[in-house]
């Protein structure tokens, strides 16, 4: 299917619409497009005050526009409520349709479980509201203190105001996050919302429909959202974070060593007297002394060893005290990992924090760098489970300036996940950096702390030991589509030929090295994963609507960040060919880009609307689509045939 992209007369201009229903036919109009001003890398209408939500940032991976989303809630999508009077469970618990997962929640005291055996397989589902999207590190519930019993609590409740940046600018080392959510709003009741990172800055933000907006934030980085409304709400946000928040070395090379009495005394906590004993046990077994004039870094990476090789398995020891028998035994999932480091770290005198959401727990500590002390996120690894992904669409995954300079024990990198269904596709512009400590050849984020090796999870314990999160569980989530291991390069399937991803360019790779779905969908390798019996061939149609209603007018004419609906069709030649996921390239002279990703219906039919990239040349371009395989059928693709 061929579309034209014409000559863009602003950055974010409007599909144009030619007279088709008249016998006369006006295939060029003028369209008045409102201009943009672009300050600081945000790029507002003239008329609009600096107070609202821009068109698009510019950030250092290219343009960035808010999501293009309804107010109402999209399928699988949560509603957010607020809290009760004393805030510790929400005031609703239902979830109306089509929102039709649990809401979610913020805990505000977790404790230990002793299930640390491998679970029986089932999806774990997990809910992107950000673009770019951090799957999977979203933060929800962060707590930064311990209680008597070996609980993990809030240490001050209080919240303290969160006002817009003055200037609303980007700033240099931090990068834009656009973040969308469906609040239930009780008049001055306030809405745990979700966070990127620790130490956001809020940019601007905008209610659908209008509502007057209150932000907050605790001292454990805990985003809040009041209004004096009540009602159903969209709550757009945009907000930025340090960039060596997610990766990158820990100080700048000209720092000194930090010693760990740098830590500020305003970060420390003490723990309760019976829980230092039990960590002090637990530290003489790791080997590290935590005195005031031991090296800061030394420490903590000692201490991310440690915790990063749990496994999962039985749980030896009966002291009285799960944390220390879970510490000891190196026993555990992503939550026991993060629960006992965080009680560990806290008595050596590194500030920790523990966070979670639906699906994984991970931990952040503060690093002293002189005067400038920061947060920063360190995965700890977790449970290989399946994953699936919602509210991915026409986003992309955030791209980490740096890599992990902490130890990565064999136990650490053999946590990559089983399989993850709806990731989006990776950021693909601007520099890798793949000097820095922990940096792979096939990107930064890959087996450090992005979407690489380390990152199986089991979200926060249930009752009964099994993970917690909205949606969990067999049956949820719709079309529960099989994956396999998708691999650049030779496929297999129909038109196969002169396909997107061959034409791609992709870092050489052994066939025994670890091979990584680079966001443009490849089929599977025979030659690495051979098929345990033959695959169902199945085939895939494409076609954008509406169709073109003027004779002799070849395909549409977009403009960049026009939005189109593609449509098709995916047939199996025997068998159902619903639960497949399907990727949408613009095929140009500069190799393929990838527009957007969706599932077939049961009966193989699929339907996604997608942008017109802001990087697609000028001209006539074609729309090509791949389909995934499964375990019993075979991916295809449409090839560069004109579909319909």
């Amino acid at each position: 299917m061929l579309i034209r992209v014409s000559v863009p007369v602003a950055l974010l201009a409007l599909l144009p619409l030619a007279g088709l229903g008249g016998a006369e036919v006006v295939l060029h109009e003028p369209v008045p497009v409102p201009q943009l001003r672009c300050e600081g890398g945000v790029c507002r209408r003239e008329d609009a005050p600096s107070s609202s939500l821009p068109e698009a940032v510019l950030s250092e991976d290219g343009p960035l526009r808010p999501p293009m989303v309804p107010a109402t809630p999209r399928e699988h999508e949560p509603i957010y409520n607020p809290v009760s009077a004393d805030e510790k469970e929400p005031l609703s618990q239902d979830s109306a349709t089509p929102g039709a997962d649990p809401p979610p929640t913020r805990r505000t005291r977790v404790g230990p479980d002793r299930d640390t055996l491998p679970e029986a397989p089932f999806e774990h589902l997990y809910h992107e509201v950000f673009n770019p999207a951090v799957f999977p590190f979203k933060r929800m519930t962060v707590l930064d203190a311990v209680n008597d019993d070996e609980t993990l609590r809030l240490r001050d409740p209080a919240r303290s105001l969160l006002a817009p940046v003055s200037a609303g600018r980007l700033a240099e080392g931090r990068d834009p996050f656009f973040g969308s959510v469906v609040i239930e709003f009780a008049a001055e009741r306030p809405v745990p919302l979700p966070s990127p990172a620790a130490g956001v800055r809020l940019l601007s933000f905008q209610s659908n429909p209008p509502a007057p907006l209150r932000f907050s934030r605790d001292v454990a980085d805990n985003l809040y959202v009041t209004s004096p409304v009540w009602g159903r709400r969209r709550v757009t946000y945009l907000v930025d974070a340090a960039q060596r928040y997610f990766a990158g070395p820990l100080l700048p090379p000209e720092a000194p060593l930090p010693r760990l009495r740098d830590v500020p005394a305003a970060q420390l906590f003490r723990l309760p007297a019976r829980v230092r004993r039990h960590a002090l046990q637990v530290l003489q077994h790791i080997g590290v002394a935590a005195h005031r004039d031991d090296d800061y870094q030394a420490t903590l990476s000692r201490l991310v060893d440690y915790f990063r090789a749990f496994e999962q398995g039985p749980l030896f020891g009966h002291s009285g005290s799960t944390y220390l028998d879970l510490a000891l035994s190196q026993r555990g999932a992503c939550r026991h990992r993060a629960y006992a480091f965080t009680i560990t770290a806290l008595f050596a005198g590194i500030p920790t924090r523990y966070v979670e959401n639906e699906l994984h727990v991970f931990v952040e500590v503060y690093v002293p760098d002189r005067d400038r002390g920061y947060w920063r996120r360190i995965n700890l690894g977790g449970a290989p489970m399946e994953q699936r992904l919602f509210g991915t669409d026409n986003k992309v995954t955030y791209r980490e300036k740096g890599g992990d300079p902490l130890p990565r024990p064999e136990a650490f990198r053999n946590t990559t996940p089983r399989k993850v269904l709806g990731l989006p596709p990776k950021v693909a512009r601007g520099p890798e950096r793949a000097g820095e400590p922990g940096a792979s050849p096939g990107g930064p984020a890959r087996g450090g702390q992005g979407t690489g090796g380390g990152i199986g999870s089991d979200g926060p314990a249930r009752p009964g030991g099994n993970p917690a999160g909205p949606g969990s569980g067999p049956g949820q989530g719709g079309n529960r589509g099989q994956d396999r291991d998708v691999r650049p390069g030779t496929g297999s399937g129909s038109s196969d030929t002169d396909s997107p991803v061959e034409n791609a360019t992709a870092p050489e790779r052994s066939a025994a090295a670890p091979v990584e779905d680079s966001g443009l969908i490849g089929l599977p390798d025979p030659r690495l994963d051979p098929p345990a019996q033959p695959l169902i061939p199945t085939s895939v149609t494409v076609g954008v609507a509406p169709e073109p209603a003027v004779p002799g007018l070849i395909g549409h004419g977009l403009y960049r960040g026009a939005t189109v609906r593609v449509r098709g069709q995916v047939q199996a030649r025997s068998g159902p060919s619903g639960g497949l996921e399907v990727a949408i390239f613009l095929d140009t002279p500069k190799g393929p880009l990838p527009l957007g990703r969706t599932t077939t219906a049961a009966d193989g039919s699929y339907t996604a609307e997608v942008e017109v990239p802001a990087e697609a040349p000028f001209g006539d371009h074609r729309i090509l689509t791949r389909v995934r395989g499964d375990e019993s059928r075979r991916g295809s693709s449409s090839g560069k045939s004109r579909a319909h």
